[in-house]
């Protein structure tokens, strides 16, 4: 990869090495550290957003269309696996001693 086609590549990798090194320094579990660093739980909530919000074609405001976002965000998030509170325990911990 050669900078002149991509000159964000350089910062982009340097700010996922940073993550990767903060992550290993924290030591967290492997389980924890799959869903720190997936993106997987942000793509299931847009597109369970977009199911939910489909039909609608026109908001009359802003505020309508914050409240239906709203909605079905309190939807989403009923169906959304808990992380494990021993986990939750371990990355305070090691955010703790960091």
């Amino acid at each position: 990869m050669h900078q002149e086609g991509f000159p964000e590549a350089p910062a982009s990798l340097e700010e996922g090495l940073e993550a990767t090194l903060t992550r290993r320094r924290l030591g967290l579990p492997s389980e924890l550290e799959r869903s720190l660093c997936s993106t997987n739980l942000v793509e299931k909530i847009f597109s369970r957003l977009r199911e939910l919000t489909r039909h609608v074609k026109h908001y009359q405001s802003g505020e309508q269309g914050q409240r239906w976002a709203a909605v079905a965000l309190a939807q989403i998030e009923r169906r959304l696996q808990r992380l494990d509170p021993t986990l939750v325990r371990a990355l305070a911990e090691a955010l703790e001693r960091a």
